[in-house]
Formats: structure tokens, C-alpha cells, sequence
């Protein structure tokens, strides 16, 4: 609410016949003896409540006190808006951006004024491009709060200064379009509307030059297109930046000279006819000297022939152009050096690093050149060709008898005797032989301790050696046979045998594998549980036996020493008396055992008669108001034989839960009883009782 707004509070009584009321600003008495309340002085956190007293004689609760009512007192707040702009000076077209500053507006809405004319939408912004000189604008903000003074609310005045629009441009003039390579070319810019411009220049689309009205390059190239960028230094224009006209340029290069020669052959044999060829660049029609080291030979021609060089002559050529705008003229050619090459004899032989093998053996042989540059080569087994073009050739397929050879062609160009035949050699091969090894054991399955005995077979061994393995691990000795009394269940036994033979293949030999399977002697025991050791006469109790290595078991259970049950796991009674013993005696199935049969501990049984019980309830009143307290009181009723203990039971009770009940909170129709449940130990102190008594 707003401050000095009336507020009026009415009270709802419940229960209250023709209550009285005492209304309160938080803890400070307030109004009259009414069920409503009138104020108009509240501030703001005030909280009013009021207290009820009933007329009722029969009620809970009073004087009751009402809930809580909190008060919220707004002032009254001046509201007024401000208004800027981005800009006051500006450019004809240019957007201006006005910003209204609300104070105390809440929700507010606007209404945007050009002098007396309204523009804009109702928002907090106003934008336009159409300002024209002396422009005013304002705004009118109405705010949304209910306790405002001043509202609607009219902002400052801004008053627009709006400057008209100059159209930009630049054009360029060469002092020469058409040039030859390397000429200094100077252009110059002509400005409209430019002020004080800045200039970027550009060739093509690469910025170049300076920023200046005047560019200046001797480094143009044919079709280069040279305009420039002039960006006005005045405020208020169009078109800037301004791109001048195109100038393009026509450069024409400087043509370089130069000769180039080559020769059919650089590599060549004492006699041989050598053909040199000039290729010239720019050369027009051209003359030719052609020189050998520094002295001229040949004619004025584009080609040289010579059968008279010699070794590490260098042949070269001047070139004379005829064109008029060239550089490089006359131009000498590279040099070609000549080999010139004696006529050379050639030779080939072989060696092998073993002629006697066994079959399968790999021999290498070896061919050694003479005069044969980077050789080709063509190995014979025989006639049969064999090998790569290598200078080794490597075999592992040799036959006794065979006979190795090699044709060896020389790479050099001036050579005698090419291609060359080696010496010839031949090959002793002898067979081999397989080497394998078995092993036996005089047994694979036993009991744990027993000795085992392997026995080693060889195959091709000669006079053999033995290393005998358990998995991976080595044992035994260098013997043909091996024993063991400590093998374990899962053991794999091998050997590996080594050959004393030269030519054999598969040695060292692996055997088979043997595995072990030894079980273990496994001690036997039986243990029983029963559901219940203290029972009540004639109450089955149910009996189990745990065995432990005993295989599909057979039982024999006792109740001391007289047999009872069946053969199984279980045993189940309800005539057991007191005193009685339990056990089990349990003979294992399997054949490695220690302590079968074996007899399981003893259960000692604890068995008490049943003794009848029953309880009953008195209430101190059974026809009461709401809210009473009524006290309920359990008696327990024993046989005539056993009511001298009753003393004793009721002491029980009394140590347990409780023999009495009281409640204030009943309802009409109510049902009221107790189960009794007799403790164990009462039970017992009972069962004593009755026992030890006359």
C-alpha cells in the first residue's frame, strides 16, 4: 500500500461464542473490543495480529492468538526522465541513437517528440536517419507506480545540428603508359572535396607507394594497373574513400643472351665421333667461335664435330646476338669436359665359402670383376641359370655333383672379352638326417610321493646329451631316463635332446609332452548343527552334518550310543528327552583319504516340559470422557498346581515389559487386550519351580 492509505483488518473467530478481541501492532495494543480494525498511520514492516478470548466454557486454546500480518507502506516517489544522444553534430542521413533515462518510472511508457511532432515507438530508445538542422527532440515517460508524484514526466531537450553531404573523387595522370623495363614512371592524383586527403595507391589490388599525391616506380611490369584511394579529410561527404581512373601500363622487358651446348656423348671411347649442338636465347641471327680450352676450333655454326678428343678436353661456344636491345652479348656457353676412355679387358672369378655341406646347407659364392665398372651378372648351376644380378648369389638346395659358375657383362663402355665366363665350382653335398625324440612314463596318473620313470627314445642322436624339463623349469640329469618321487598335480614333463651326428636337421629335438595327474591325500571330517538345543518337549529339531572331503558320503547318525536315522546328510526328531547326544559318523567316497570314517562333535539336548499359560485384563473404568486416563492392569492365571510360583512370574513381567497399560487417548468403541509372552528366563526360574517343589 501506499503511505496513509486506510487498510482494514477483520477477524475470523472459530469457536469463539461472542468473543472479546484485543487487536496489536506487533507487541503495542491497538483498536477496539471489535472484529475489525481500521488504520491509516501504518509504516512500512508494521505487523498486526489480535488475540480472541471465547465466551465458550468448554474449549482448549484460549485465548487464541491470530496469525501474523505483515505490512508493506510505500512512499511516495518523484518521478522524472533525462534524455541523450550519441551524437548532436552530425551529417545529413546520419542515425542518431536518443537514450530516455527513467527515474521512479517502473514499467514506464514513452512517447518520443521532434519540436511538437511525436516520432518513435513507446520504448526507452529512439533512433533516425532523417534529422534535419535544428531538430528537437524530447521525450514524455508516464510511469507504471502506483505512488508517484510528477508523472507524466517531460525529459531535456536536445537540439540537432545537421551538416550537408560533399561528393568525393580523384582521378590520376601518368607521365608515360608505355615503357621499357626498369623506366622511372611518375603519376599524379587530382582531388575533388578532398580537404587535407590521404592517399593509398595500389597496383593491381597490392597497396604501394606512399601517402602522397604523387607515385613514383621503375619496377612496372607489362600490363601493371595503377589506380589510387583518396579518403577526404572533411566531415560530412560522399564517395570517400574515392577510387580514381585506371592506368595501364605496356612495359617492354630487356631480352637476356645467352648459348647453351650439348654433346652426344660426354663419355666416350679413344676415336669416337663427338657431335656438339648450340641452343641460343635471344640470339637473333648469331654468329658462332667454338673453342677447345682456349683454342678456337670449328667454323661459324651452330654445331661442332670432333674424332680427336682427348681426355679432360673442354669444349665451349661464344655466341654473338643480332637483336639491338639486349643484355648479355656475345654470351659464352657452359663448359662440357670430356672422358675419353681406354679399351680395357675384362675377367670374372668366383669362390664359395664351403664346396663339402650337408643337404640344405646354405653356401655362399662370391664373384670378383675385373674391369667391369658396375657389372651385370648371370649365375649357372650348370647349364641351368640360377640367382639375381648380383655379384653373391646364396643357395641352401645344392646337389652333390653341382657345378657353379658365373657370366659377368662389364658396364664400362670401352672393354675387350664381354661378357666374361668364371672358373667352375663344384659341389660335394651329404644327406640329413632327422633327429626326433619320444619319452614314456611308467605311469601318469598317481598319488601324491609316488616315483615316476621316464624313459628317453632317440632318433638320428648319436652319442646324444638330455636336458628333461618340468613345465619350463630343467631337472634331472644328462640320462636317458629320469625319475621323480615330488611331481605335483598338472606337471608336464619333456626333454630335449641334442644330436652328436654333423648332418642332421631338428636338433636340438623337443619330446612329447607328459602330464601328471596327482592327487592329493585329503583328510576327512564331519561337523553337525542343529536348529535348536533347548527345546519343548515334543518340538522336532532338525539336524545337519557338514562333511568336509567326503566325496557322496554315507552317514550313520547316533542318539548316544544307539544308531538312528538314515543315510543322510540330515536328521530330524521331536521324541528326543533331556540329556540326549547327537553325533554322526560319516564314511567318505573317495579312494585318497585319511580319517574315514569320521565321527562329528557332539549336540547336547535340552528338553523342558510345557507349562500352560494365561492372562487377564482389568480397567479402572470402562465409561469415560474424552481425555481421560483409564489404567489397565494384566494378571497372569496359572493351574492350581503351579499358582505358588505366580509371585515368581509376575517378577518376570516386571523385569520385561509392564503388567499395566494406561491411556488419555481413547476413542468410542475402543477394544483393549495384551498377549503375554512368556521369557525364557522365566520359563526356566517356572520350570525349576515346578520341578523342585513338593
Amino acid at each position: 500500500m501506499c503511505r496513509h492509505h486506510t487498510v482494514n483488518f477483520t477477524a475470523t473467530p472459530v469457536n469463539g461464542g461472542t468473543p472479546t478481541y484485543q487487536w496489536y501492532n506487533g507487541a503495542v495494543p491497538v483498536g477496539t473490543n471489535s472484529a475489525t480494525f481500521s488504520s491509516n498511520t501504518l509504516s512500512n514492516g508494521d505487523v498486526i495480529s489480535v488475540v480472541m478470548t471465547s465466551s465458550l466454557t468448554c474449549v482448549s486454546g484460549s485465548p487464541a492468538t491470530s496469525n501474523l500480518v505483515t505490512m508493506t507502506v510505500n512512499p511516495v516517489l518523484p518521478v522524472s526522465v533525462s534524455i541523450t544522444a550519441d551524437a548532436t553534430t552530425i551529417c545529413a542521413g546520419t542515425t542518431v541513437n536518443f537514450t530516455a533515462t527513467p527515474v521512479n518510472g517502473g514499467t514506464p511508457t514513452y512517447q518520443w517528440y521532434n519540436g511538437a511532432v511525436p516520432v518513435g515507438t513507446n520504448s526507452a530508445t529512439f533512433s533516425s536517419n532523417t534529422l534535419s538542422n535544428g531538430d528537437v527532440i524530447s521525450v514524455v515517460m508516464t510511469s507504471s507506480l502506483t505512488c508517484v508524484s510528477g508523472s507524466p514526466a517531460t525529459s531535456n531537450l536536445v537540439t540537432m545540428t545537421v551538416n550537408p553531404v560533399l561528393p568525393v573523387s580523384v582521378s590520376i595522370t601518368a607521365d608515360a603508359t608505355t615503357i621499357c623495363a626498369g623506366t622511372t614512371v611518375n603519376f599524379t592524383a587530382t582531388p575533388v572535396n578532398g580537404g587535407t586527403p590521404t592517399y593509398q595507391w595500389y597496383n593491381g589490388a597490392v597497396p604501394v607507394g606512399t601517402n602522397s599525391a604523387t607515385f613514383s616506380s621503375n619496377t612496372l611490369s607489362n600490363g601493371d594497373v595503377i589506380s589510387v584511394v583518396m579518403t577526404s579529410s572533411l566531415t560530412c561527404v560522399s564517395g570517400s574513400p574515392a577510387t580514381s581512373n585506371l592506368v595501364t601500363m605496356t612495359v617492354n622487358p630487356v631480352l637476356p643472351v645467352s648459348v647453351s651446348i650439348t654433346a652426344d656423348a660426354t663419355t666416350i671411347c679413344a676415336g669416337t665421333t663427338v657431335n656438339f649442338t648450340a641452343t641460343p636465347v635471344n640470339g637473333g641471327t648469331p654468329t658462332y667461335q667454338w673453342y677447345n680450352g682456349a683454342v678456337p676450333v670449328g667454323t661459324n655454326s651452330a654445331t661442332f664435330s670432333s674424332n680427336t678428343l682427348s681426355n679432360g678436353d673442354v669444349i665451349s661456344v661464344v655466341m654473338t646476338s643480332s637483336p639491338t636491345c639486349v643484355s648479355g652479348s656475345p654470351a659464352t656457353s657452359n663448359l662440357v669436359t670430356m672422358t675419353v676412355n681406354p679399351v680395357l679387358p675384362v675377367s670374372v672369378s668366383i669362390t664359395a665359402d664351403a664346396t663339402t655341406i650337408c643337404a640344405g646347407t646354405t653356401v655362399n659364392f662370391t664373384a670378383t670383376p675385373v674391369n667391369g665398372g658396375t657389372p651385370t651378372y648371370q649365375w649357372y648351376n650348370g647349364a641351368v641359370p640360377v640367382g639375381t644380378n648380383s655379384a653373391t648369389f646364396s643357395s641352401n638346395t645344392l646337389s652333390n655333383g653341382d657345378v657353379i659358375s658365373v657370366v659377368m657383362t662389364s658396364s664400362l663402355t670401352c672393354v675387350s672379352g664381354s661378357p666374361a665366363t668364371s672358373n667352375l665350382v663344384t659341389m660335394t653335398v651329404n644327406p640329413v638326417l632327422p633327429v626326433s625324440v619320444s619319452i614314456t612314463a611308467d605311469a601318469t596318473t598317481i598319488c601324491a610321493g609316488t616315483t615316476v620313470n621316464f624313459t628317453a627314445t632317440p632318433v638320428n642322436g648319436g652319442t646324444p646329451t638330455y636336458q628333461w624339463y618340468n613345465g619350463a623349469v630343467p631337472v634331472g640329469t644328462n640320462s636317458a631316463t629320469f625319475s621323480s618321487n615330488t611331481l605335483s598335480n598338472g606337471d608336464v614333463i619333456s626333454v630335449i635332446m641334442t644330436s652328436s651326428l654333423t648332418c642332421v636337421s631338428g636338433s636340438p629335438a623337443t619330446s612329447n609332452l607328459v602330464t601328471m595327474t596327482v592327487n592329493p591325500v585329503l583328510p576327512v571330517s564331519v561337523s553337525i548343527t542343529a536348529d535348536a538345543t533347548t527345546i519343548c518337549a515334543g518340538t522336532t529339531v532338525n539336524f545337519t552334518a557338514t562333511p568336509v572331503n567326503g566325496g557322496t558320503p554315507t552317514y550313520q547318525w547316533y542318539n548316544g550310543a544307539v544308531p538312528v536315522g538314515t543315510n543322510s546328510a540330515t536328521f530330524s526328531s521331536n521324541t528326543l528327552s533331556n540329556g540326549d547326544v547327537i553325533s554322526v559318523v560319516m564314511t567318505s567316497s573317495l579312494t585318497c583319504v585319511s580319517g574315514s570314517p569320521a565321527t562329528s562333535n557332539l549336540v547336547t539336548m535340552t528338553v523342558n516340559p510345557v507349562l500352560p499359560v494365561s492372562v487377564s485384563i482389568t480397567a479402572d473404568a470402562t465409561t469415560i470422557c474424552a481425555g481421560t486416563t483409564v489404567n489397565f492392569t494384566a494378571t497372569l492365571q496359572l493351574t492350581e498346581v503351579h499358582r505358588h510360583i505366580s509371585g515368581i512370574m509376575e517378577q518376570f513381567l516386571l523385569e520385561t515389559n509392564s503388567a499395566t497399560f494406561s491411556s488419555n487417548t481413547l476413542s468410542n468403541g475402543d477394544v483393549i487386550s495384551v498377549v503375554m509372552t512368556l521369557s525364557r528366563r522365566a520359563y526356566r526360574a517356572v520350570l525349576q519351580q515346578v520341578i523342585l517343589s513338593p
